[in-house]
């Protein structure tokens, strides 16, 4: 007489583990996310910038998406500069000039006079959101 096993998926109770608010599995999106966010923004400085003081580590969020997958949870930067700083803005050691011919740039600090150059140096990349994702997921190349 041959074993037998038989599985019998409970889709209730599959989809109570997922469920917001209290599902184990949505519980453990929130709190990995929490700690991405942490983790990121000790990775940006901290420099506060635009109407209200934010910075850009403040501009980090976490948000919910239903998608054919199922539930995502998306971890952004909202500043408009968030990309730029990320990956960074040009070639290493280049020069970003104003778009006019003899013109400047112009530069606002909080809390300090304007600044002019005629050109700037580009940035180097920090991917802050990539290497935190690594750090607590423990995955490489994310």
């Amino acid at each position: 007489m041959p074993a037998e096993v038989k599985l019998v998926v409970d889709g209730a109770a599959i989809e109570a583990l997922r469920a917001p608010p209290n599902g184990m599995i949505f519980n453990y999106m929130v709190k990995t996310g929490d700690r991405i966010i942490a983790v990121a923004s000790s990775k940006v400085r901290r420099h506060t910038y635009g109407p209200g003081g934010t910075s850009l580590a403040d501009s980090i969020v976490k948000r919910f998406v239903e998608t054919d997958a199922g539930l995502s949870v998306i971890i952004a930067a909202m500043k408009p500069y968030a990309y730029w700083v990320h990956e960074g803005n040009g070639p290493p050691g280049g020069r970003i000039y104003p778009k006019k011919p003899g013109g400047v740039l112009a530069f606002n600090p909080t809390g300090g006079a304007t600044i002019f150059r005629k050109w700037v140096r580009t940035s180097k990349p920090n991917r802050f959101l990539k290497e935190a994702m690594e750090e607590v997921i423990g995955v490489d190349d994310v």
